[in-house]
């Protein structure tokens, strides 16, 4: 089925992005995509809006920016007032047809239609803005054929998808899934349930059923926390990548980097009474960025119109290990009221029951045993909501130069929802034994 889906370039101040855009008179309002907004540095305000469809409406906290728009080759712009953030637009953009089968249809001729090569669906235009909706020129198919429709933002085709000449003709048309052998098996799913073996079967594969049956004891938000990390969970470089459960679709939090200085100054009083707690200190953090578990904000993006919060630390003496320090983040600590955690949601408890563990030493004959090095520190964020997890560091250590703004890459021990993201790194256990016992 194609829709009608345009690429087209978008614009900001001095910032553009090309993208695909689907034109949906159905929709009274338009909008746009998290990650569209971000590299346009798009200023927002708040926006809340009353959402029907065919299942029960719902009302969506969030911003609106005001962005342009253009064809993907140029032409006029149009300009798009009032556009709603949303975390995704599930549409994907149209396949380009066969050209032998536009040469098949007269109707077709001189019919361009571009196509932006990996680009998704990230802007959605409604009925608010006729002027790019408006219909130029339309050229008719036959039955079973697309209609090709000209707005203001180019060609498009809108109906059902062509017959190919590939399956037609003697050519053999084959179509190939490709997964990746280095990721673990189903563990793409395993990573979300509280005791695998009771929902894994024996062949490795998920079973639906079974997760249906663990929803329907969840609350409204862990199902809707459950279903976010299933439907956003991203495998980079041996690590899992979710984002933050945001309470809201897009919260407004307040400027707190005051308060984050207030509290490093209370940190800076503790180093000056105890050198050897600021070296302690000092060696943690420096290879917490070395590691890569945290970054300086580049300059560039320092005052980015961004969600950002900053969030204070501290650290911390364990009583068996009285040597060790650990760097703890608040992610409790208020600014107006207002905390981090406040704005996560928690989240499903997925972290295995230890009867459960125990009893299933008992299945095999071999019983294996693991360690995960930093185990919180082995899941990342999304990109996008990293500048939430600021935090002030004096560059080597040395206070007494001027804090610089850094940002955690991976989620923290402190937030709300680490009871439901943490146990993700579980999976990791499946490659990493490294010890056998036998029965």
């Amino acid at each position: 089925m194609y829709l009608n889906v345009v690429p087209v370039i978008v614009s900001c101040g001095d910032h553009e992005v090309t993208t695909h855009a689907v034109l949906d008179p159905g929709n009274s309002l338009s909008f746009c995509e998290r990650k569209l907004m971000d590299p346009l540095n798009a200023p927002g305000s708040p926006k809340s809006v009353r959402i029907h469809t065919m299942t029960a409406p719902r009302t969506l906290h969030s911003e609106a920016v005001s962005v342009s728009v253009e064809p993907h080759k140029g032409g006029n712009r149009i300009e798009l007032s009032e556009v709603v953030v949303v975390d995704e637009i599930p549409v994907k953009p149209n396949i380009i047809p066969d050209p032998r089968d536009l040469q098949k249809h007269d109707y077709l001729r001189g019919v361009d239609l571009p196509h932006v090569e990996g680009a998704t669906v990230t802007l959605l235009v409604g009925a608010n803005f006729p002027e790019a909706l408006r219909v130029e020129v339309v050229r008719n198919g036959s039955d079973g054929c697309p209609d090709a429709v000209r707005t203001p933002l180019g060609w498009s085709l809108l109906g059902p998808a062509f017959k190919t000449v590939a399956a037609l003709d003697n050519e053999t048309s084959c179509f190939v899934a490709h997964v990746s052998a280095t990721v673990p098996k189903s563990s793409m799913q395993v990573m979300f349930l509280k005791d695998e073996s009771d929902v894994i079967s024996t062949d490795g594969e998920f079973n639906d059923s079974q997760d249906d049956v663990r929803l329907q004891a969840m609350s409204k938000e862990d199902r809707r926390t459950y279903a976010l990390m299933k439907r956003s969970v991203e495998y980079i470089n041996g690590h899992y990548q979710l984002p933050l459960p945001w309470r809201y679709d897009y919260p407004i939090l307040p400027d707190n980097i005051e308060m984050a200085r207030k509290r490093l100054t209370g940190l800076k009083r503790r180093f000056l009474r105890n050198p050897e707690v600021h070296q302690k200190y000092t060696d943690q953090m420096r290879l917490t960025i070395e590691k890569g578990y945290a970054e300086e904000v580049p300059e560039d993006e320092i005052d980015a119109d961004r969600r950002k919060w900053y969030i204070p630390h501290h650290g911390v003496f364990s009583e068996r290990k009285p040597n060790k320090l650990r760097i703890v983040f608040d992610c409790a600590a208020q600014h107006h009221g207002v905390s981090l955690n406040q704005v996560l949601m928690q989240g499903p408890d997925l972290n295995n029951r230890l009867d459960a563990a125990l009893l299933r030493f008992r299945k095999e004959s071999i019983a294996l045993v693991a360690d995960v090095e930093a185990m919180f520190h082995q899941v990342l964020v999304s990109p996008r909501d990293r500048d939430s997890l600021r935090f002030l560091w004096w560059r080597d250590g040395d206070f007494t130069k001027e804090a610089i703004p850094h940002r955690m890459k991976v989620h923290l021990f402190g937030e709300t929802s680490s009871r439901a993201v943490r146990p993700s790194v579980y999976v990791k256990l499946h490659s990493t034994l490294v010890m056998v016992t036998n029965r």
